[in-house]
């Protein structure tokens, strides 16, 4: 199943664009000229827009915390965005870095941009990620998916996520 494209707009670009340093977020950052922060800024408001589609009550966080960017009550979720130049298939990969595993998040929500598209590819609980048999461990300097890895990671075939029609009722039970 293909998952819905959002539009990239011209408003998310310039938020994107105020809100980037335009430097390397940190040390596993692979694109050192902000591009990845702004990918990942797209993400978040893509998931945003769903969530505000789906009447999900949240708080956008990713300013005033490093490890997650949303709230949804007691929910930490943590967007993870990937830049990419075709609509997103089933056995395409998702990574989070080693580095992040200790990471005060509850659910990981991935997606994938492309210069004029946000697809949300699907989420799973962190806890489910970094146990689960479906996802693999990559090395850093490892070749996997056509790219030399440049830290430990682990990484899963988006396929396996489960559909983001599944988190409407995780994110809705027990609502306040």
């Amino acid at each position: 199943m293909i998952p819905r494209a959002y539009t990239i707009s011209d408003e998310w670009r310039g938020y994107a664009d105020r809100h980037s340093t335009k430097q390397a977020f940190n040390s596993q950052t692979i694109l050192e000229d902000g591009q990845g922060q702004t990918t990942g800024i797209m993400g978040e408001l893509a998931f945003g827009r769903w969530m505000n589609e789906k009447d999900i009550l949240f708080k956008y966080v990713a300013k005033q915390q490093a490890h997650y960017d949303f709230l949804v009550d007691w929910r930490k979720i943590d967007v993870k965005t990937k830049r990419c130049s075709s609509v997103p298939r089933a056995n395409f990969t998702a990574h989070v870095t080693l580095s992040q595993s200790k990471f005060d998040a509850d659910i990981y929500v991935f997606a994938r941009a492309s210069e004029r598209n946000v697809w949300l590819c699907g989420w799973i609980k962190k806890a489910d990620f970094w146990t689960t048999q479906n996802a693999d461990n990559l090395r850093q300097g490892q070749m996997a998916d056509g790219l030399i890895q440049h830290a430990d990671a682990r990484r899963i075939q988006i396929g396996f996520l489960n559909p983001m029609a599944d988190l409407i009722p995780e994110l809705k039970a027990n609502h306040k």
